[in-house]
């Protein structure tokens, strides 16, 4: 196994090495329209942050809907935008330095990560391992609306970190489920979606815990 992407070929499908190129050329692509969309609208206050967070959701469900190639670009693409404009308050409350620096971090760790993974499969591609993080995701969202609806603003110092944890994990586990997606037939598009998803989630974090601690 290894780190080796073998020319493995799905039945008329593209080998292991190309189908992976896509995911990360899909990546590229729906990070960049998520940050030109965050810098190119105004602040997502009230209704309209909310409207984001429909749009993000359906268009997610959508894609995985949707039947063609086409229209799961079409959806994925929705997607990326719509979380772009639900956290462009990042070019009004944040320098470009702050957003810069966090990239950066944020790169790091999620592509060692990847490198890792692939490396190191079995150790993160396990049914059980994803299920530790969804139910982890899931604590920490209740306890951070806790948090929120009583003022607890103490916690988010701590859930910080645990996110970034989480999200961690979800990038191993997501790149070592790589080729059994792909033997499985999915659509690049869909791993894409999860590792933007990973992505995102580990720059937001990563933005606020660099900003507190300056």
């Amino acid at each position: 196994m290894g780190c080796k992407m073998e020319a493995v070929k799905a039945e008329n499908g593209p080998s292991f090495g190309s189908w992976v190129r896509q995911v990360f050329v899909w990546l590229f692509v729906g990070l960049l329209l998520a940050f030109f969309v965050a810098y190119r609208t105004p602040p997502a206050y009230g209704w309209a942050g909310f409207g984001a967070f429909i749009v993000t959701i359906l268009a997610l469900l959508g894609m995985w809907k949707a039947r063609g190639t086409g229209a799961k670009a079409v959806m994925y693409l929705i997607f990326t935008a719509a979380m772009g404009y639900s956290i462009n308050y990042i070019a009004y409350y944040y320098s470009v330095e702050d957003v810069i620096n966090a990239l950066f971090i944020t790169s790091g760790i999620f592509f060692g990560l990847i490198i890792l993974a692939f490396v190191r499969p079995d150790a993160f591609r396990s049914n059980s391992f994803g299920a530790i993080l969804g139910f982890s995701l899931l604590g920490i969202i209740f306890m951070e609306l806790f948090a929120w609806l009583f003022g607890w603003g103490s916690v988010f110092s701590v859930t910080n970190w645990i996110v970034v944890l989480i999200f961690m994990g979800y990038t191993l586990w997501d790149t070592a489920k790589l080729k059994e997606r792909y033997e499985a037939g999915q659509s690049p598009i869909y791993s894409a979606a999860a590792f933007f998803l990973d992505f995102i989630n580990l720059f937001i974090r990563i933005l606020i815990m660099t900003r507190e601690r300056d």
